[in-house]
């Protein structure tokens, strides 16, 4: 009676955590819904004011003046079919579900350097990388996409380099990419990983922020966390964590 109570019990607790843990997945989707509607609203706000704006002129202009507006109408219809379709794309990529293998970073981040192609202008320096468990198309992703980031930010500097690294904390791999770029205020770290999301000027982070939303979406997917560190003018360091696989042991260090 006792052994059949404990396993009752034990069943209980397991089923308890696993609510709890849909609870909080459930809970996080809301609020990352709620924050993608307020966005969508935000930034389709500027370019429809725009066209409304552009139109209200057009039809009190005389013909010879009306083409720049025209113009203007255009642009704006541009932008926002440009935040529709990358929206769409954003959409489409986590709705596939993900699969779960042993991929050896040192390979992919490799590879996904010479797809990006960024010259002699920053070089590359990758220390030991692990191998990791995951869907190697999505974390070829995430990293194409931190490469890219660093590259961008750190490519007018002489002397400019991007570093990946890795260290063990706890069975799970966590891997830093790190430049020597324009940096950010600490402050808005956390505004990074949103969708559309865009820093002040001087400190932006061009396109429409979906790149790292992706980042983040694919890596809390896999159970991992992402963080950001970054001073202005000081570069910065991204970090990923994920779950180690079976036996695994670290890359041979490489650069480029």
């Amino acid at each position: 009676m006792g052994q059949a109570r404990g396993e009752v019990a034990a069943l209980h607790a397991q089923l308890e955590a696993r609510v709890q843990q849909r609870t909080q997945e459930l809970q996080a989707a809301n609020e990352e819904l709620s924050a993608f509607a307020w966005s969508l609203s935000h930034y389709l706000r500027t370019p429809m004011q725009l066209v409304m704006g552009h139109a209200d002129l057009l039809v009190t202009l005389p013909e010879e003046e009306r083409a720049a507006h025209a113009e203007g109408i255009m642009q704006s219809i541009g932008r926002m079919s440009e935040m529709l379709d990358g929206l769409l794309r954003y959409a489409e990529r986590h709705l596939k579900p993900l699969e779960s293998r042993p991929v050896p970073l040192a390979e992919l981040v490799q590879g996904a350097w010479t797809e990006l192609a960024p010259g002699a202008d920053v070089q590359l320096v990758t220390h030991a990388l692990p191998v990791v468990m995951g869907d190697a198309a999505a974390l070829r992703m995430v990293f194409r996409n931190l490469l890219a980031n660093a590259t961008q930010h750190s490519r007018r500097r002489e002397g400019a380099r991007v570093v990946v690294r890795a260290s063990l904390e706890g069975g799970m791999h966590v891997i830093e990419v790190q430049d020597n770029g324009v940096g950010f205020d600490p402050e808005a770290a956390q505004r990074l990983f949103r969708v559309f999301s865009q820093l002040p000027a001087g400190q932006s982070f061009e396109g429409l922020g979906l790149g790292l939303a992706d980042v983040w979406r694919v890596v809390i997917a896999h159970g991992g966390h992402v963080r950001t560190e970054g001073r202005p003018g000081e570069g910065a360091s991204f970090f990923v964590s994920l779950p180690a696989a079976p036996g695994q042991v670290l890359g041979a260090p490489a650069s480029a």
